[in-house]
């Protein structure tokens, strides 16, 4: 698939697929209903686990959205994210709070404000470790969901595998666009909680948050999709040279 392909094919998935659109809009509003609940910490499990569980299907070829079934597994998968998310994110998370907190303390405690590059190091550090850190773990959530092991997902050698199949470049565009229109609808979704707290309170996490949940988790179904048929593609062209 061309990389406007894929975009295009996510951006449909949640709300106007035309093989499964009243299928796809029924279990994108209950999505968005379990996203709205998700101030209590039980349900953020199930989100994070049927977002894989999305993932899992495009890379299966499954273009209707998954039902809503197997709730210990879909708590499991959940589970297994949020230890994914933990362990990719932790050192830059850290690097940043530690930068950001001694500007704080510099700035506002002291009342000093030293540019010495040494001091913005930690800050410096982790912003830029974030940048990988969110491109791998995209392709190691692809790949726990392809595999459905927690160890898969840090698998790095077959992880970078995936991504040189794809194409160092292709990875990262595809990666910049999905980011670029994820951006986009988190700043709708801020714009009409500026415009109403009321009506964003509800719009957001309903349909805003969850539409970025659900395009995300196809996008990198089909670009892991990729890396696999590509795989396969190669395997049976030496298999034919072989014989």
């Amino acid at each position: 698939m061309k990389l406007s392909e894929i975009i295009s094919d996510s951006f449909k998935y949640p709300g106007s697929n035309p093989e499964h659109l009243n299928t796809n809009r029924k279990r994108w509003l209950i999505f968005g209903l379990l996203m709205f609940t998700t101030l209590v910490v039980i349900p953020v499990i199930f989100v994070a686990g049927y977002a894989l569980r999305v993932t899992r299907k495009t890379v299966q070829g499954d273009s209707k959205m998954p039902e809503y079934n197997e709730w210990t597994t879909m708590f499991l998968d959940g589970l297994k994210v949020i230890v994914t998310t933990i362990v990719y994110y932790f050192i830059p998370t850290i690097l940043v709070i530690l930068g950001a907190g001694q500007f704080y303390l510099m700035a506002y405690v002291y009342g000093v404000l030293n540019l010495s590059l040494i001091n913005w190091l930690p800050l410096i550090i982790g912003v830029l470790l974030f940048i990988p850190a969110i491109m791998f773990y995209l392709m190691a959530l692809s790949n726990m969901a392809y595999h459905n092991r927690l160890g898969a997902a840090f698998n790095m050698g077959e992880i970078i595998q995936r991504i040189k199949t794809v194409g160092y470049g292709r990875f990262i565009l595809w990666w910049v666009a999905t980011m670029i229109v994820s951006a986009i609808f988190a700043s709708a979704g801020a714009l009409i909680e500026m415009g109403s707290s009321i009506v964003g309170f509800f719009v957001v996490p309903i349909l805003i948050n969850s539409f970025i949940t659900l395009f995300q988790a196809r996008s990198m179904g089909l670009i892991y999709s990729e890396g696999i048929d590509t795989d396969n593609t190669q395997v049976n062209d030496t298999s034919i040279v072989s014989e």
